[in-house]
């Protein structure tokens, strides 16, 4: 059994996962054995306990990892919709246009996460400002809807000098000899040298 699962018999908590010696130790008869966690599904079983025994439970493929739903719509500046891309805790997802099952608890070098993971969701589209949003799935109610996850164009500047200098845009220094720099749509003022 995973680590710090709620255990209950005849909705009694008895403890979490794993139990101590006195914690398993329960009187002949017949029981609902129940196992909750944020991160896996509800699991429950009759048991039936005779008098002086021990029984044995594997719960291998029966617990079933909590998974939330994650969408995202992006939109452009216009409001309509942005085809763009979506990277969660830096792994690539795909396209904004679909629905992703997604583990309340991420599962880390094997090992999974006993509370919800905290998720950072990139969304980016070619010469546009990457939008982050940062989220938790709530284990009851696993479902995380970005509505208008809005995508605004950038330009990209080139800017060399002639001879070894600095480079400023709207009077900030961005760099030396040569620069490339992601900018939004606009007028900008670019300067070789010394601003005095």
């Amino acid at each position: 059994m995973p680590p710090d699962i709620a255990v209950y018999v005849d909705d009694r908590r008895v403890g979490r996962s794993p139990l101590s010696e006195s914690e398993r130790r329960v009187l002949a008869g017949s029981y609902q054995l129940r196992l909750e966690s944020p991160c896996y599904e509800a699991w429950t079983k009759s048991i039936t306990i005779k008098r002086d025994a021990t029984i044995s439970l594997s719960m291998a493929g029966e617990l079933r990892v909590r998974r939330g739903a994650l969408t995202v719509e992006a939109v452009n500046e216009s409001g309509q919709r942005a085809d763009a891309s979506l990277s969660l805790n830096g792994r690539q997802l795909g396209s904004a246009s679909a629905t992703y099952e997604v583990d309340v608890c991420a599962a880390s070098n094997g090992v999974r996460s006993t509370s919800p993971t905290a998720y950072e969701l990139s969304v980016t589209q070619p010469y546009h400002v990457t939008q982050a949003r940062s989220f938790t799935f709530n284990p009851e109610q696993p479902r995380q809807h970005f509505r208008d996850v809005k995508m605004v164009a950038v330009g990209k500047l080139e800017a060399r000098c002639s001879q070894d200098a600095d480079i400023y845009v709207d009077g900030q220094r961005v760099g030396r000899t040569s620069v490339t720099q992601d900018l939004a749509p606009g007028t900008y003022k670019v300067a070789c040298g010394s601003l005095e």
